[in-house]
């Protein structure tokens, strides 16, 4: 089962490849943070009923990029903007690998900040129904008897 974790590991495997050097957060900023860095979140994580095996998940994920602040403590527009790009750049196949799965995405732009900028990336896939506990009892021995006419 691909969970909202699973699918947040591989973006962060792929801004780690793209972004070397800046420091990595999931979910949450600490207030006193290096610059460069990242923030990857989870958005929305929904499950709807399938069918009876299956489940369709709609997720929504935010990657923020954080560039470094000059001394007015502003961000370069243009080093934003190519940190835009490189991130657009890393999601352009257009699916992540999960796994053993293979994830269709779809990745929009935010309107940089002054600060930073928003990466939106949604996927729908299908996913196989949790399996409830089978709490059946085991039968401990089977005894038959055989007649012979």
């Amino acid at each position: 089962m691909t969970t909202a974790n699973s699918i947040i590991d591989e973006i962060n495997r792929l801004m780690v490849i793209a972004f070397p050097s800046a420091q990595a957060h999931i979910n949450a900023c600490p207030k006193d943070f290096e610059r460069p860095a990242y923030l990857i979140r989870c958005v929305s994580f929904d499950r709807t009923d399938a069918n009876r095996w299956t489940v369709a998940v709609s997720a929504a994920f935010e990657i923020i990029y954080l560039p470094m602040l000059d001394k007015n403590q502003i961000v370069d527009g243009a080093e934003l903007l190519t940190a835009q790009d490189a991130i657009l750049g890393m999601l352009a196949a257009g699916f992540i690998k999960v796994g053993d799965r293979c994830l269709k995405i779809k990745s929009t732009p935010g309107k940089p900040e002054t600060d930073g900028t928003i990466i939106t990336i949604r996927t729908d896939y299908y996913d196989d129904r949790p399996a409830a506990a089978d709490n059946t009892p085991k039968m401990g021995t089977v005894e038959t008897t055989t007649k012979l006419d």
